[in-house]
């Protein structure tokens, strides 16, 4: 028999606040055991971010064409609706999780850039401070709801904790610090983070920084956050409906001219051509 342990609303709608870009919808901590538990991601009606932490048992995550299997200490992040699904395989006796859900452009913006750095699933420290935030959410949520200001607060802290987390300790320190600056570009692909910004990540001065960064890399700062702007603007490209300004604007571009100028060096062809042959292909 399956066992919703704990299902809880936390978010608190207010008609007449402004809309906010991140917030908070359910948490909750269940036990399936029947292989009829299978949750089609193609069907949900509305936008929303899916944080489901694996406690004990196995689960499965069907995402562009690949299965992920759902282990003990691992999560899955998706958005819905979406081309995935995720389930009780056959021969799991049972799957024990807690989840998240989040709605707002932010959530399925850093869906996306979480899934760039990450994938759709990661391990998550079963001690640390995420896991440790869900439980005291669960918790502190069973006899009231959150107002919207504290909600969207502490969505942001769920989200932030998230990319936090999902370095862990077996990296080595420069692959750690590598990993620390793509993180930050792609948080704040819509601007363009200085070398002084990104040297204080890494806790000395620019020209250092930049020394240590290409020795690293293989590329100058500036080269490696150009090539991840691109790389963003053709997924953009592929996977949305977003017009050119669109676009440059979400990479930081001011000037749509400009940006396909870069683009153009980048792919050797604009930003139209490059989706109209993605389209034929």
């Amino acid at each position: 028999m399956d066992i919703p342990l704990l299902s809880l609303p936390v978010y608190m709608v207010n008609p007449n606040g402004p809309e906010l870009s991140l917030h908070l919808i359910n948490c909750g901590h269940e036990l399936r055991r029947s292989c009829d538990y299978f949750q089609d991601g193609r069907k949900r009606l509305e936008d929303a971010l899916i944080w489901q932490y694996t406690l004990k048992g196995r689960g499965e995550l069907r995402i562009g064409g690949k299965v992920h299997p759902l282990l003990p200490g691992n999560a899955m992040i998706i958005k819905v609706p979406s081309d995935s699904c995720y389930y009780l395989p056959p021969g799991s006796g049972s799957w024990e999780f807690v989840y998240l859900t989040l709605q707002g452009q932010e959530a399925m913006r850093m869906t996306d850039v979480f899934h760039q750095s990450f994938g759709p699933v990661c391990a998550f420290p079963p001690e640390g401070k995420l896991l440790q935030m869900t439980r005291e959410l669960l918790l502190n949520t069973r006899n009231h709801l959150l107002d919207p200001f504290h909600n969207s607060t502490l969505a942001y802290q769920l989200l932030m904790e998230m990319f936090a987390e999902a370095t862990h300790g077996e990296e080595k320190e420069d692959d750690k610090l590598l990993r620390k600056i793509r993180n930050h570009i792609l948080v704040n692909m819509e601007r363009h983070p200085d070398i002084a910004e990104l040297a204080s990540l890494a806790g000395c001065s620019p020209w250092h920084f930049s020394r240590k960064f290409r020795k690293i890399s293989g590329q100058s700062p500036n080269q490696y956050l150009l090539a991840l702007k691109m790389q963003y603007a053709v997924q953009l490209l592929e996977n949305t409906l977003d017009s050119i300004k669109e676009v440059a604007l979400k990479c930081g571009y001011d000037d749509p001219s400009y940006f396909c100028k870069v683009f153009r060096k980048f792919h050797n062809a604009s930003p139209g051509k490059y989706r109209d042959q993605d389209d034929m292909g």
